[in-house]
């Protein structure tokens, strides 16, 4: 069962972010892809997905992909919240309360990539229910 939903998770998380990229971040016509940032978490995120859709079909299911789907949503969940970082002390110099329903979003999916990382490492602890486990 943990297994599902930390799968189910970084899917869900990792295409609502990605469309969450095509929104608006910041005042006037400023969206998500426009932050520089913000297009290597997206990149990050989407090869996320399709590491996650492999996956779910059964193609690959090793430790390798296991792992390799933690460190992108490690790495999309970051970015994710460095962006609201560079956004509000970085170029932009933005106030939080300019932060348009795309930044709030994003932030709120990076927290839920980020404990889709930490279900799927969890799944590489021993003596945890779902423990994967090396392979042969």
């Amino acid at each position: 069962m943990p297994r599902r939903l930390s799968g189910l998770l970084l899917l869900v998380s990792g295409i609502a972010y990605y469309v969450d990229l095509f929104l608006r971040w910041g005042p006037g016509n400023l969206k998500g892809w426009d932050v520089s940032l913000n297009g290597l978490s997206g990149a990050a995120v989407l090869s996320l997905v399709l590491v996650e859709v492999v996956r779910s079909l059964g193609v690959w299911r090793t430790t390798t992909s296991s792992l390799l789907s933690f460190f992108l949503a490690g790495v999309g969940a970051v970015l994710g919240v460095s962006v609201l970082i560079h956004l509000h002390w970085g170029f932009y110099r933005l106030s939080f309360s300019a932060f348009c329903y795309g930044a709030w979003t994003g932030l709120a999916l990076a927290l839920l990539l980020a404990m889709g990382a930490m279900l799927r490492l969890r799944e590489h602890l021993p003596g945890k229910a779902g423990y994967v486990g090396p392979t042969a």
